[in-house]
């Protein structure tokens, strides 16, 4: 507690500023900080002037990201940017280091870092591999000067034998993307016009470890854990601490689950496919807010919102006041971000950002903490312990089904209240098909800027931890479902026969299929499906 209590006080006490240190341990988590030369407390970044409540969901979201791109389509494109040595901080004799050899490979690509897109061209020789940006590209003139502090890699040169992994990456819905470890534990990710490219890039670096944090849209996603933010001590061995997991969160709440249903049923639209949720548990825009506090998430934040501090009221200021909205609001259904359960400087305004007061007059500085939480440190540690507990463990599956299972899309999705804006689902919208570039980039936009739900990685109910505590009474009573099943078929020949294994004293309970051509096929049975009504 006395070197906690010291951190702090060092901290608060000097006249340095910070940020997070991009360096990475062994389970990718960025838990140092280290003093910020170019930081300040941003005091050109003035306040929303306005509150009219929690905003609405995608629908005045779009009409409002419709006019940005028509503000942005009638901008000066003339515009140049200092010659500042302290902005590029290229060294030419670097570049040149070590280069040995031709060009064997050069493509054109973006390098993707945080909210920014850098167009330029990755190259290959035999041993080294070079990004080199275009700096006469538009959106590059574009880039506000601050922000070049925090983009890492805008001319980068990394030998073959720094590289550690490479790992395939979705960006913008699409599989188009690599994230490259080096030594130094960072990475850099890359998005190429297509997957075709991809392959041949691959093809050219050194073979390693071939599986993003880089892509705010794509941010890791944790759940809320706790449901008690009230009391002033916290029982972790009461099932009423925790968050009911077998739904998704926008359901949590019987009335506005109900909204939602109703939203859904009465959908109207030849375009627009009916869904539950406008908005998303994920964005970049939601990152940053969590994350505010702390470089280089703050100048990001401030960069997408017009270098001002969102009013504050709507400023994440306290815990308890953002786990109640997240269960009262139609436009709040945000899950949380892995710094939760491991970073408790997010918590603290260690750089005396002025954020203003809300309309009950509350300064809004270091986050607010629940009763049962004396600091952030505390905070952190209940809430991993939380997370980590035997009760979540058990029940965690649940959860696992409405982000990456079966209960992701389709009909298993409507049936749980979990269906979200059709442009965040991979394979909605095929870009390279739309070749007109205004509506290209409008589609662009919305997928970047509405969430992106991960890519589906299960179509049956991902297992239970085996626990002794599945033997005993739950805070919930999971209601048994009939679950549609996904029936697979070597071939689309008609099928003469159906019979179904259910006896709950035989070991496999299946559906067995028989084919006109006699193909058996054996599709595995819900053993505590329920007889729908």
């Amino acid at each position: 507690m006395m070197m906690i209590n010291d951190k702090t006080i060092y901290l608060n006490s000097s006249r340095l500023f910070w940020k997070l240190d991009p360096w990475e341990d062994d389970l990718r988590r960025r838990r140092r900080l280290i003093r910020n030369q170019n930081g300040s407390v941003h005091n050109e970044a003035t306040q929303k002037s306005s509150f009219n409540g929690i905003k609405d969901d995608i629908i005045i979201s779009f009409i409002q990201e419709e006019n940005l791109l028509k503000q942005q389509k009638i901008q000066n494109f003339n515009q140049t940017i200092t010659d500042n040595d302290e902005i590029l901080k290229v060294d030419e004799k670097d570049l040149d280091q070590d280069f040995s050899g031709p060009i064997r490979f050069s493509t054109e690509c973006s390098l993707i870092c945080g909210i920014n897109i850098i167009r330029g061209t990755l190259s290959m020789t035999h041993n080294v591999m070079l990004f080199d940006a275009d700096e006469y590209d538009e959106s590059y003139i574009k880039i506000d000067s601050k922000m070049f502090s925090y983009i890492d890699n805008i001319h980068g040169k990394w030998h073959f034998n720094e590289i550690r992994a490479i790992f395939s990456r979705r960006y913008l819905l699409q599989d188009k993307a690599l994230e490259i470890f080096v030594s130094i534990r960072t990475s850099v990710m890359f998005a190429f016009i297509d997957r075709s490219i991809v392959k041949k890039v691959v093809n050219f670096l050194p073979r390693v470890g071939v599986g993003g944090r880089y892509d705010l849209n794509q941010y890791p996603v944790f759940p809320w854990i706790i449901a008690d933010y009230e009391s002033e001590k916290l029982d972790l061995n009461s099932p009423s601490t925790y968050r009911d997991l077998s739904k998704p969160i926008g359901a949590l709440n019987p009335t506005r689950k109900s909204f939602f249903i109703e939203r859904y049923n009465n959908w109207k639209s030849d375009t627009i496919p009916p869904f539950h949720y406008g908005t998303h548990y994920s964005t970049a825009a939601f990152t940053l807010g969590w994350i505010i506090r702390l470089e280089p998430f703050t100048t990001f934040y401030l960069n997408l919102q017009e270098e001002k501090f969102d009013h504050a009221n709507r400023l994440f200021h306290s815990i308890p006041l953002s786990w109640q909205n997240c269960q009262r609001y139609s436009s709040d259904v945000k899950e949380l971000i892995p710094e939760f359960f491991f970073l408790p400087e997010m918590l603290t305004n260690y750089n005396h950002y002025k954020l203003g007061r809300t309309e009950d007059g509350i300064k809004v500085d270091d986050v607010i903490l629940p009763k049962w939480a004396q600091t952030p440190e505390d905070f952190i540690r209940i809430n991993r312990t939380s997370l980590e507990s035997e009760f979540v463990s058990c029940h965690l599956h649940h959860w696992i089904d409405f982000i990456f299972g079966y209960k992701q899309r389709g009909p298993e999705a409507v049936r749980a209240v979990n269906v979200f804006y059709y442009l965040t689902y991979e394979g909605t919208v095929n870009l390279n098909s739309i070749t007109n570039p205004t509506d290209r980039a409008a589609i662009e936009t919305q997928i970047r800027n509405f969430g992106q739900t991960p890519a589906q990685l299960l179509t049956e109910p991902h297992p239970s931890r085996n626990s002794a505590m599945n033997l005993t009474p739950m805070m919930y009573n999971v209601t048994p479902e009939d679950v549609s099943m996904i029936m697979k078929f070597s071939s689309n020949v008609p099928i003469i026969h159906v019979s179904a294994n259910t006896n709950p004293t035989l070991s496999i309970q299946a559906i067995i299929t028989i084919s006109n051509k006699h193909d058996f096929s054996i599709n595995k049975y819900h053993p505590n499906a329920s007889t729908p009504t």
